[in-house]
């Protein structure tokens, strides 16, 4: 072969070789376009899956939303069916309340019926099925000749907690924000209502004979506080849900039914009869039945904005699958950036509910902390805006300190002295939640609160005082102490009543203090008062003198401070209407 025939070669093999190259590099090209668009197509096909995971979800939010509209009837019937029963036992089986009993079970009975879906309980035999839980109804039914209104509502409260739950069960959180606000207002709504449901039982009796003994008295002024709690829940979580109460409740009805429950709580009416009893029912049945109005526009609201998010993801089902089609053929093009934008955009929305969530729990903690600081009306002023110090015109101030708390400190263990202050505060947290009083300060053998502050009522703080530290003083003294050689411990109380200013003192931990002549006073009343005993001004006694349920003794052993006779003062010993405390006014064996 000559050399120009072996150059030839040479030359078409180089071409050959560059073509071959460049074919490579194409299809890496290709298959670098094609890899990055497969996965997307992929994530296209996750997004689709989680859309339609999304939608699925939707229609069982409001199948469960169904469902729990027919659970709440079965609610509402029972609480009509206890409120008529426990009536119709108060008054002994008054025969013009035998047609309203036999309504009661026959939409009781239909309620049931139209439930399709039943939640078995194995802790509740009689929740086991619908057949045994009718079986059961029936036999209440059967005895109302033999119970008290107390068995009746006590058996209908668990039967309607029962109910309650599934009904909590059933509607899951929304991740949505808009709508879990509603679902948690339907819910606290649901609970608000059974509180009144009690209470209109309670009252019925309360009506009819007259007055109510310790146990229901407790028993009605719990459900009354939960209720209020429930309510003021339920408006903060939403305002659409809080207008939709307005709308439905009756202003006059309200007022009516709060001076009916005052009397209430005050255990006292000078009259009684069937008939106011059944003014009570009615009124009180009339504003529950506007209550699940509200809750039934409450429930239309929540199905509403149920559809509406499953046209929603709906709209994205279908988006979905036409972007995954397009995707598929536009994939060498578009992949790789379609790819880096929406790993992107996760990135940036999974940094934001991180942060997000982190800022609601540092938040929920702030409040937390900041109700334990100073009175929670305080608390909800500061969080938004600076409270500005105030004047009040009448204010109860009370005192308590532990006299021989030293006497612990030189004869306990240092954890044995936790142990008794924690016993101590607990008896304090629990008796101030049960009276409407405000916590200003506590340290290891002193309780500082006031009533009267930032309340409607202001003509009952005195004798809210009065009676927590009657509370207190026989409380306290049940406590069981190990480590004292059998000595108990031994309270003292000062009140007085008068003006004072209100004011939060800023700084790392902010505190809610009063300041004037009303805490000397009432500072003093502590100072002079005896181990066991609760001192009081005169200006204190002037507000409990008209009450004649207090028991209450002037002072005729008035000490002298800077050598001089002090103002009058006077011991509380009891109330009457509570558990009466016993003290020995023996002043000569005690020093103050």
């Amino acid at each position: 072969m000559s050399a120009v025939g072996i150059e030839g070669v040479v030359k078409s093999g180089s071409k050959s070789a560059k073509a071959m190259m460049q074919n490579g590099n194409m299809w890496r090209i290709i298959a670098l376009s094609i890899v990055p668009g497969v996965i997307l197509v992929f994530q296209n096909s996750f997004n689709l899956s989680s859309s339609s995971q999304l939608l699925t979800e939707r229609y069982n939010t409001k199948e469960s939303v169904h469902y729990s509209l027919k659970v709440g009837d079965v609610i509402h019937r029972l609480q009509n069916e206890r409120d008529v029963m426990s009536l119709y036992v108060s008054v002994q089986g008054n025969s013009a309340l035998d047609g309203l009993l036999s309504e009661a079970y026959r939409l009781t009975d239909d309620a049931l019926l139209k439930l399709t879906r039943w939640r078995p309980s194995s802790s509740k035999i009689k929740f086991r099925d619908k057949k045994s839980y009718i079986d059961s109804l029936a036999r209440i039914r059967n005895q109302t000749d033999q119970v008290t209104y107390k068995d009746v509502v006590r058996w209908f409260a668990d039967d309607i907690r029962v109910f309650i739950k599934w009904m909590v069960d059933a509607v899951k959180e929304e991740s949505e924000s808009d709508i879990w606000a509603e679902l948690v207002a339907f819910h606290m709504l649901i609970n608000g209502k059974e509180c009144i449901g009690v209470q209109l039982a309670i009252g019925a009796y309360f009506y009819t004979h007259g007055g109510l003994d310790i146990e229901s008295l407790l028993w009605y002024k719990a459900n009354h506080d939960l209720g209020e709690t429930f309510f003021k829940m339920f408006e903060s979580y939403s305002a659409l849900a809080s207008k939709s109460r307005e709308d439905h409740i009756d202003v006059e009805l309200e007022h009516r039914m709060h001076e009916m429950q005052e009397r209430i709580i005050e255990n006292y009416t000078d009259t009684f009869s069937y008939e106011e009893g059944m003014l009570w029912v009615d009124n009180m049945t009339l504003y529950i039945d506007q209550l699940n109005d509200a809750i039934l526009d409450l429930a239309d609201y929540i199905t509403l904005r149920t559809n509406e998010k499953i046209f929603t993801h709906r709209v994205d089902v279908t988006i979905d699958v036409t972007v995954l089609v397009v995707t598929f053929i536009v994939a060498v093009l578009v992949s790789l950036i379609i790819y880096k934008i929406s790993k992107s955009i996760d990135n940036v929305k999974e940094c934001l509910q991180e942060k997000t969530l982190h800022l609601e729990k540092e938040q929920k903690r702030t409040e937390t902390l900041l109700s334990q600081l100073v009175p929670a009306k305080i608390a909800k002023r500061m969080q938004k805006s600076i409270v500005e110090p105030e004047s009040f015109e009448s204010v109860t101030v009370m005192i308590g300190e532990i006299c021989n708390f030293n006497t612990f400190i030189h004869r306990s263990t240092p954890n044995e002295l936790l142990e008794l202050v924690n016993d101590v505060f607990d008896v304090f947290e629990k008796r101030i939640e049960k009276h409407n009083v405000s916590k200003l300060g506590s340290t290891g053998n002193v309780l500082m609160v006031a009533s009267g502050l930032h309340q409607k009522h202001t003509k009952r703080h005195t004798e809210e005082i009065a009676n927590l530290a009657i509370d207190l003083l026989d409380r306290v003294q049940q406590i069981q102490v190990k480590q004292a050689f059998g000595e108990k411990v031994k309270l003292k109380i000062g009140i007085n009543t008068g003006q004072v200013i209100a004011g939060v003192i800023e700084g790392k931990l902010p505190r809610y203090c009063l300041f004037g002549d009303t805490v000397v006073g009432a500072q003093l009343m502590l100072d002079t008062c005896l181990p066991l005993h609760i001192q009081m001004t005169e200006s204190s006694y002037s507000q409990l003198s008209d009450r004649k349920t207090y028991i209450i003794k002037e002072r005729d052993d008035l000490p002298k401070k800077n050598g001089s006779i002090q103002k009058k003062t006077y011991w509380l010993f009891g109330n009457l209407n509570n558990t009466l405390m016993q003290i020995d006014l023996d002043v000569n064996n005690t020093d103050v």
